[in-house]
């Protein structure tokens, strides 16, 4: 009830009303809030034993095909997966080595050890964390700074009904 009389009280108009360039300034202050995360697109082969991926590593390095390696937990191929997935599925190594962006993509990595055994990873795509434009943003930062717009008139509405009791 009191955040409906605080937001009566606050006189805000019903629909958001700012200049482009007011909006502007505020997306550059709270850009860090609208960072897509970076992602990788990538396959792996899952080895039990280190020796059956080295030996698989061997036959890729000298021109054979990738070998089906052994079932795996979880995925074989991860696309446009989050540095938070890779790590949740294949460890924190991995995701390390996933979002490393001096490694090549569309090779083969040698193997590399995960909590479950031996991997052979082949990073497809890499995209680094980026801000959308402006543009794209522009409906959503609306209604972020008109919510923002409304918590602040709401708690000056609040504090000015509280400083009128005296407790």
């Amino acid at each position: 009830k009191m955040d409906y009389i605080a937001l009566g009280m606050a006189g805000l108009p019903a629909k958001p009303q700012v200049s482009e360039q007011a909006l502007r300034d505020w997306f550059a202050d709270k850009s860090d809030d609208y960072l897509a995360p970076a992602w990788v697109t990538l396959t792996h082969i899952y080895f039990k034993d280190k020796a059956d991926a080295d030996a698989a590593y061997s036959a890729i390095k000298a021109g054979g095909d990738a070998p089906g390696g052994e079932r795996f937990l979880f995925r074989r191929n991860y696309v446009e997966a989050t540095h938070a997935l890779i790590n949740d599925h294949l460890g924190s190594y991995i995701a390390s080595f996933a979002f490393d962006e001096t490694q090549a993509d569309e090779t083969w990595s040698a193997p590399l050890q995960s909590a479950y055994g031996w991997h052979l990873v082949k990073v497809l795509k890499r995209q680094p964390e980026t801000l959308p434009p402006f543009e794209e943003l522009a409906p959503q930062l609306l209604q972020d700074w008109y919510r923002e717009q409304q918590g602040k008139a709401r708690d000056i509405a609040v504090k000015a009904i509280v400083d009128t009791f005296t407790v």
